[in-house]
């Protein structure tokens, strides 16, 4: 039973499965084996049917919540790894794939596009006065007007906008479908006059 459970729990593809040992030695030093090689509980003879059964319920819930919260975990692994802690935008590298696939789409419309780039000044400064908690509440309200105005009127004109954090300073906003008769120095001053609202009196 135990090479057999050794066995189990050195091959990945079975090593999520629960392993109840059932045996008639009840030797203290036989069950703490057993737990050590990873066995989920430990049953002695003679036992009772409900017992067996009732272990067995227990060990398929446990084994459930495990695989969930593995799920979860490697959910929030992936999220964690293309998209920005603070804003929850989209983050550089997948920033780049979005922009790739909007060129390939662009190119097979024959449509412009446009990639702005929103920079943030002294942004060290302000951390230095106001700490990394209270600042990352400033830029997560930033990402939020530039969220806000990216699915208004002219920018949502040819389809939804994406708005991504390039960095600690840096947000990038990938218009699709701009029209070239369309002014850019337009957008851009709405875009600025949008962003240079005090925060307290727009997000209070």
């Amino acid at each position: 039973g135990h090479d057999l459970l050794q066995a189990i729990r050195e091959d990945p593809a079975l090593a999520p499965i629960p392993v109840v040992l059932l045996t008639a030695r009840a030797d203290r030093s036989d069950i703490r084996d057993g737990m050590n090689l990873g066995a989920d509980d430990y049953l002695t003879k003679p036992f009772q049917r409900e017992e067996l059964l009732s272990c067995i319920r227990a060990q398929m819930v446990k084994a459930q919540s495990r695989q969930m919260a593995a799920k979860r975990a490697v959910a929030q692994a992936q999220h964690m790894a293309l998209f920005d802690r603070v804003t929850n935008l989209p983050n550089h590298a997948q920033c780049q794939h979005l922009l790739l696939q909007a060129l390939q789409s662009e190119r097979t419309e024959g449509k412009g596009l446009i990639l702005a780039i929103v920079g943030l000044d002294n942004l060290s400064t302000l951390t230095h006065a106001l700490g990394a908690a209270q600042t990352d509440g400033f830029i997560s309200s930033l990402a939020q007007r530039i969220s806000a105005e990216a699915i208004q009127e002219p920018l949502s004109r040819g389809g939804p906008c994406t708005v991504a954090r390039l960095g600690d300073d840096r947000f990038a906003v990938i218009v699709p479908q701009w029209p070239d008769t369309q002014a850019l120095q337009a957008l851009a001053l709405q875009l600025l006059s949008h962003l240079s609202r005090p925060l307290q009196s727009m997000d209070t």
